[in-house]
Formats: C-alpha cells, structure tokens, sequence
C-alpha cells in the first residue's frame, strides 16, 4: 500500500525500495548492534545504512576495492564512527591517508541528514542522490569529496590556546577533520562540550557533584527532576549542581551540568566552563 506524503503517494516501484531498505536496516541494526539504523530512512543515509542498503552497498563495495581495502575491513570503523562519534580519530581524519578513513571520508561527504526528517518521497529523492555521487566517485576525486565535509563550516571563534573551537551546528566530523580534538557548540544561550570523553572526575573538580536526574515525562512534554534514589532516574540524565546545594530539595537545585553521552555535556550557558571542561578532557585523554 502506498504511503501518503507531502506531494502525493509513492508509487509501487518507490514502494518496493522503501519498504527493502527498512527491512535491509532492521536486519543490520540487529546483526551489528548498531540500535535504530532503520531510523536512516526519516533521516538520510548515513556511512553505517550506506554500507547495508540494497544499491548503496553495492557502490560502498566498489569504492573500497577502488580504495585498496574490503568491505569487512571498514566496517568495525564505521561501527565505532557510528557508536563513538569522531572525535577520537581526529588526527587520522584530518590526515586521511588511511584507506578504511577515507572510505568513510566518502560516505560521509554524500550525506545530507535533514534534522526535520524526510518525508518517504523526500527520502527516495536523496537516496537517488546518494547512489549516483557514489557511483561518481573516482580515487581522483577524493580530495574533493573530502573537502566538502568542511566546506560550509563556519567557526566563531576558537579558545583554550586554539584547541577548542566555539561553533554552532552538526559540526562535530568536520572539525575533527581539521584535526580538533573536540569543541564547544552553541543552541541559543546553551553551550554543549564535546570531545571524546568528559570524566565525572573533571566536574568533581569544578566542584561540582551529581544532584539529581531529569527523567522525560510524556504526559506534560516536559522533564521533570527525580531523585537519584528514585528507580525512575536510571531512566533519565543525570544533572550536576555546586557541593553546596547536595541536601536541598530537588527544586531548589540549580543545575550547572547535565551528562547526555560519555564525552557530550550541557554546560547550560556557561561558555568559559564548556571551554574548560573539553580542554581539561583533551588533556585527560592524553595522559
């Protein structure tokens, strides 16, 4: 049955790749460990869905055999990509002389993700795209493919003895690409630290300890603080408050830190604490 969208239905061909490629990324999201790749479809192909979808892969293939390396080669790659963000690998990124690196380089510089989400049309329309800028590429091309990562970057400024660029946007892979280490990114007066990991020990050191979880609330579309005693908070994100406020009642608790991923915290709109806290994380990751 055709699925309705904005500017009509997809017809049964369009059909038939939609509902192969769901059923191609439920089937990798689970042989992989890679949770929700089947979310690719709302939101673009990615390097980890290219390489498992129908035609794509089929391209994917063709493009490490040309890169001198296989398939199986590149994918624990894009695996810990997918999983553990880039920031890890940004020396490698940025020099690219890796064949397994550049073959992710490649995918990465095809994907276009929408943060609104496709629509199924607007998703078989940019996987058309998809499968003819890979079958374009040439090992002649790489440094334009590559470039394109960092093309519309824009950086505001960067900080910490220009270790910790300040940007705003999805720009995590292309400034790894520069060889960055990490950064600070700004959503209106919210400023996320991202890096490869921020240890609980560097936000003890600012003097902070964890307070309490902000746990999601589905009936007032809203978050809503809990205790971290409170079985519900495993549900949730732990949020840290200055030493002082360890006692008060979960309200009356400022928040100073929230933890969403191991190296990714919300510094709320403390800019010089973001800073700190990814140039301290790149430091800590060295020693």
């Amino acid at each position: 049955m055709a699925i309705d969208v904005e500017g009509g239905a997809l017809n049964p061909d369009e059909q038939m790749v939609f509902d192969h490629d769901l059923e191609d990324l439920k089937k990798a999201s689970e042989a992989l460990g890679l949770k929700g790749l089947e979310g690719r479809l709302k939101y673009g192909l990615d390097p980890a869905a290219m390489m498992v979808v129908g035609d794509t892969r089929e391209e994917v293939e063709r493009i490490t055999k040309e890169l001198g390396v296989s398939m199986m080669d590149v994918l624990p790659l894009i695996k810990k990509l997918h999983q553990e963000g880039p920031w890890g690998l940004a020396s490698q990124l940025k020099a690219a002389e890796d064949p397994k690196i550049q073959t992710y380089l490649v995918l990465a510089s095809i994907c276009h993700e929408s943060r609104a989400g496709y629509t199924p049309a607007e998703y078989i329309a940019d996987r058309k795209r998809v499968v003819q800028e890979l079958a374009d590429f040439t090992p002649e091309r790489f440094d334009e493919y590559k470039e394109k990562i960092t093309r519309e970057l824009k950086i505001e400024s960067v900080a910490a003895d220009g270790r910790v660029p300040i940007a705003e946007g999805d720009v995590a892979l292309p400034l790894s690409a520069l060889g960055y280490e990490g950064c600070v990114t700004k959503i209106k007066d919210m400023r996320f630290c991202q890096t490869s990991s921020i240890p609980d020990a560097l936000l003890q050191n600012e003097g902070l300890s964890k307070g309490f979880a902000e746990v999601f609330n589905p009936a007032k579309d809203d978050f809503e603080r809990v205790s971290l005693s409170d079985p519900n908070s495993a549900k949730g994100r732990v949020v840290w408050v200055k030493n002082e406020d360890i006692g008060k009642p979960e309200a009356d608790m400022k928040p100073i830190v929230k933890r969403l991923y191991p190296g990714y915290v919300l510094a709320y709109n403390d800019e010089e604490l973001a800073v700190r806290l990814v140039s301290e994380a790149i430091d800590a990751g060295k020693k």
